[in-house]
């Protein structure tokens, strides 16, 4: 009997290790693709990108960057502060706000499988008081039609 027991405790044992690695791989593959760095569409627009040293500073210029209406930010914009933002996850792959954002950027250049990835990973990140409006706004991502 105890042998047994301890051939399933072993068993047990060896495949939930084989699944947490399976689990850190798709975690890993979520989070390249979240950083794969879009072209800028204007060479000159680099000019006004920054060397910043922190993910607060990043995740702060790319806020700054695009706090304006929505209709207002032109596609330069919207994918410096992509890039802003990937340097702050980068640089803090928990910074969930980051994550948070760099979503809602996804959703505004029509890449709903990235703003998932990115809202997912907000979730996993974040605070549980803050999860309410993550979950939120994953929901209205979910519902989003494909254009």
């Amino acid at each position: 009997m105890k042998m047994k027991f301890l051939i399933t405790l072993i068993t047990f044992l060896v495949c939930s290790n084989g699944f947490s690695q399976n689990k850190e791989l798709i975690q890993n593959s979520n989070l390249e693709k979240i950083l794969v760095e879009f072209p800028i569409p204007y060479k000159d627009a680099l000019n006004t990108f920054k060397k910043l040293k922190s993910a607060d500073d990043y995740f702060y210029s790319a806020n700054i960057r695009t706090k304006r209406k929505k209709s207002e930010l032109d596609s330069t914009t919207i994918y410096i502060a992509i890039r802003e933002y990937q340097y702050s996850i980068k640089l803090d792959q928990k910074h969930w706000a980051s994550y948070r954002n760099i979503s809602r950027l996804f959703v505004m250049i029509n890449r709903k499988d990235l703003a998932l990835i990115s809202i997912a990973e907000a979730i996993r990140y974040s605070k549980k008081e803050d999860r309410a409006s993550l979950y939120k706004m994953k929901s209205l991502i979910e519902t989003k039609p494909n254009n």
